[in-house]
Order: C-alpha cells, then sequence, then structure tokens
C-alpha cells in the first residue's frame, strides 16, 4: 500500500495542473499555482518534477496519450460503421481540443518549446492515420465521391484541425475557435460527400447548427443542383 501513495500523489499533481492550464493557459503554470491546485506542497511537487517544465511537459504527454488512445479505439473498433465513428470523433475531439491548445500553444516562450514541437508533430502523424483510415473507409463504402484522393483528404483535415491550434482567440468578434473549426470541417465534409454519403450523416453533429439548412437544398448542393 505505501508503494501506490507517491503514484497517487503524482497522479493528483498532473489532474490538478491540467485543470490549471485547461482554464488559465500553460503560462499561468508555476510550481507554487501547482501545489495550490493540488492541495499539496511545493516541496511535494518538487519531490516528482524538477521544474514545471518538466511538469508542464508530462502534462502534455499525459494528455497527448490519452487522446490518442480514445480516437484509436473509435476508430479501430469493428462493431462501429463511417457515420457513428465520425460522430463520435466530433463530440469527444472538440472538447479535448480546448485542452490540447491550451497546452501545446503557450503565449510565451518556454524552454520545452522544443519537445512541444516534437509532440505536435507526433500528434500531427497520429492523426493524420486516424483520418486517412477513416476517410478510405468512407470513400469504400461510396460515402464520399469518387474523384477525391483520401491522403489528400487526410491532409485538409489535419490542416484544418492544426489551424484551430495556431490561431488566437478572437477578439470583438461573435464566434470561437471552437466555431470556426466546426464550420470549417462542416464546409469540407459537405463538399466531399456523395449524395448517398449526405444521406447517411445528415442528422450527424456536424449539420446540427442553425443557420445551415436541410433538406432539399443541401441535397441538391451536394448532387451539384440548385434549388
Amino acid at each position: 500500500m505505501e508503494s501506490a501513495m507517491p503514484d497517487a500523489t503524482k497522479d493528483r499533481i498532473i489532474d490538478a495542473t491540467t485543470l490549471l492550464i485547461q482554464e488559465s493557459g500553460i503560462d499561468a503554470l508555476s510550481m507554487d499555482a501547482a501545489a495550490d491546485a493540488a492541495g499539496v506542497s511545493r516541496k511535494t511537487v518538487y519531490n516528482y518534477f524538477d521544474n514545471k517544465f518538466t511538469l508542464a511537459e508530462e502534462v502534455a504527454n499525459q494528455w497527448i496519450y490519452h487522446f490518442l488512445t480514445d480516437l484509436a479505439s473509435i476508430v479501430n473498433d469493428p462493431t462501429l460503421d463511417f457515420v457513428t465513428k465520425i460522430n463520435l470523433i466530433l463530440s469527444r475531439g472538440f472538447a479535448k481540443m480546448h485542452l490540447g491548445n491550451n497546452m501545446l500553444r503557450p503565449r510565451q516562450k518556454l524552454k520545452i518549446d522544443r519537445r512541444i514541437n516534437e509532440m505536435k508533430r507526433e500528434l500531427r502523424e497520429r492523426l493524420r492515420l486516424f483520418i486517412q483510415q477513416i476517410v478510405q473507409e468512407a470513400h469504400g463504402s461510396h460515402l464520399i465521391r469518387q474523384e477525391f484522393e483520401t491522403k489528400r483528404l487526410a491532409w485538409i483535415f489535419i490542416n484544418i484541425v492544426e489551424g484551430f491550434l495556431l490561431i488566437d482567440e478572437f477578439e470583438d468578434i461573435p464566434f470561437s475557435k471552437i466555431d470556426l473549426l466546426k464550420d470549417s470541417l462542416r464546409a469540407v465534409i459537405r463538399g466531399i460527400l456523395s449524395e448517398q454519403g449526405f444521406i447517411a450523416l445528415q442528422d450527424s453533429p456536424i449539420f446540427s447548427t442553425d443557420g445551415y439548412g436541410s433538406g432539399e437544398a443541401d441535397s441538391l448542393a451536394v448532387q451539384g443542383g440548385t434549388p
């Protein structure tokens, strides 16, 4: 039982720091702030982490691991069809991207910038493979128009997601970055779907936002017609 206590304390610090970064951004992180958030002494935090940079790196590693594990469980589930996978990834992914944005895009220069860039590259490559796998499934099921190449589409989606991670929050504009990400994905997905694909995905959360219409106009748009 004694050996379990240190791990529990370390996990408590990591969890509290994750919440701190989620709410205030990585620039708000300090050893004192982590200690206060976890309800432990500053000395206890130093028992596990040399400085705030090693702590931030561990938090980012944990986030990437859990994010990719969650995505893999969806993508590799043979009981889920393409539409269900898309819906699950959208519903879970958007919320987690908020946290990822705060962790992987510090406003100030940090000593772990090089490691953060390595994490971004790893995340990009894993996401690309996941997305490419899903797009290939959709292509094989004729849900995507056949003239689109799956590898190119995967990179298009990656660029959209990376744009969300890189841009600053908007000022004096009545929409958020997450709204922009959803709109971008909605526009691309609507453009690549076949008529069969649109029918299959018309009730997906990606098309549920008010103001985007449904039914006849969208069906005609998929077919290249006009109302």
